[in-house]
């Protein structure tokens, strides 16, 4: 056996392990990734023994001499890395970049990687000539173009005593070494968390991206991530320069009479008629229309509706387009009743991200007011109470829309999609092109309360 490591080469010597085995995903064990080989050979080192040739040093020099020139080489990791069975070259790692021939930096986990370096094992110096030493070294091999090794994940849903669900996505991607090490001197790839939007499922319809928790490795050749979506009544979409994530509010709406009793009524009754009375009788027209002004009052209902909404939106939302859809969906709610005031809150509070907050009172049309009068006490009469809401000036889009339909990712070549092999293989064999977008899906951020 010949083994030839940055340069040096080792002959003479005798394999004393070989191990060669798979190396598979973390997560379920099933994803074959790649193939792990652990290498150790010993050799003599003796003026009449060739035990390595390199940087001017020929064989026959000392032992000492020996151990001293080549340690540093073969103790450092990534280097290029030969084995032959005779004339026959059955290890070549890392494995040569298809574009230019040379290989790439690393092979497909950062190897290789000597793992005891140059070191007596067995017997003893022999006066100053010879000695034996073993050297060991780790590799990893691909017996497939995958770029995309494994990318798989669980799912646990949990539904609340409203049927309400949210679903939790744990998951591990992994990359090959060398296509990150080449994408970074090449194309601009720094880590695998390039391809994070299409790594990670999207959300079903009408779910809300709760948060995104994502660790890349230090190496950038795994990701591991958590997921949450929440389902929500509503889903809110966005159109390209508009992002809402997030709504909350509430409305409420109805009429108060101040005759809680009959006995209220006669006394209210009673005290109109004497207020007239005396009125009249002392030709007092202020007095007159005090009576008549006070009796309506408390016999007539007092209608009002008051709604708030909050409305959060993605990095680059206008806060005046959120104040439009929280004031629309205010008016909304009112069923054309007539607005007695409205506020507008923003915050500036550097954490709270884009958001926007309409508070608005309204009292009922005379048609609605008419209605509860005559004792149609259904809570449209109120204010609308489905979630149909009218479309805004802004031109969001709207609720129940979502923001894309469920599509899960097509199983084949060993990972648990296909896309992202594509286009991992796109952005490492054109320079000019960063990693292209999914299509339908929408970019995946580390905060927002949407996705």
């Amino acid at each position: 056996m010949r083994v030839i490591y940055r340069g040096i080469e080792i002959q003479d010597c005798r394999t004393q392990s070989l191990e060669v085995t798979p190396d598979y995903d973390s997560l379920s064990g099933i994803d074959f990734m790649r193939t792990r080989v652990r290498l150790v050979v010993s050799g003599i080192i003796n003026p009449a023994s060739t035990a390595y040739n390199a940087a001017g040093f020929s064989p026959g020099t000392r032992a000492g001499l020996t151990i001293i020139n080549i340690r540093q080489a073969l103790m450092t990791p990534q280097g290029f890395l030969q084995v032959y069975f005779g004339p026959d070259l059955i290890f070549g790692v890392p494995s040569p970049d298809p574009a230019t021939g040379q290989p790439y930096p690393v092979d497909a986990k950062n190897g290789p990687l000597p793992h005891s370096g140059c070191s007596v094992v067995e017997g003893d110096f022999m006066g100053e000539r010879t000695i034996i030493a073993r050297w060991g070294v780790d590799f990893w091999i691909m017996g497939a173009s995958n770029i995309i090794l494994s990318n798989r994940w669980s799912c646990t849903h949990h539904v609340n005593r409203n049927g309400m669900t949210t679903r939790t996505l744990r998951g591990v991607a992994v990359m090959r070494a060398e296509a990150v090490q080449q994408g970074i001197a090449a194309n601009g790839i720094d880590s695998i968390d390039d391809f994070r939007a299409a790594l990670i499922v999207g959300q079903p319809l009408n779910f809300r991206r709760d948060f995104v928790d994502a660790t890349c490795s230090e190496d950038g050749t795994e990701l591991r991530y958590t997921v949450v979506d929440k389902e929500v009544g509503n889903s809110i979409a966005g159109n390209n320069s508009v992002q809402v994530f997030y709504l909350d509010g509430n409305a409420s709406a109805g009429f108060d009479l101040q005759l809680k009793t009959y006995n209220d009524a006669i006394d209210r009754v009673t005290g109109f008629a004497l207020g007239m009375k005396s009125a009249l009788m002392g030709a007092d027209i202020g007095a007159v229309v005090g009576t008549v002004e006070s009796f309506l009052s408390s016999i007539i209902p007092r209608f009002r509706g008051r709604a708030m909404c909050r409305v959060e939106g993605g990095r680059n939302v206008r806060r005046v387009d959120l104040a439009v859809l929280a004031s629309e969906i205010c008016i909304d709610r009112s069923l054309g009743g007539f607005p007695t005031s409205l506020y507008f809150t923003q915050s500036l509070n550097a954490d709270d991200g884009q958001s926007c907050e309409a508070r608005m009172e309204w009292m009922p049309t005379i048609t609605q007011a008419f209605g509860i009068a005559q004792g149609r006490l259904t809570p449209n009469n109120y204010m609308k109470l489905d979630n149909d809401y009218v479309r805004d000036k802004a031109s969001l889009a709207w609720l129940n829309s979502g923001r894309h339909t469920h599509t899960n990712l097509p199983n084949s070549l060993g990972t648990r999609g296909s896309y992202v092999q594509s286009m991992a293989i796109q952005a490492l064999s054109d320079p000019q092109k960063a990693p292209p977008e999914v299509p339908g899906e929408a970019a995946v951020e580390d905060r927002n309360s949407m996705q």
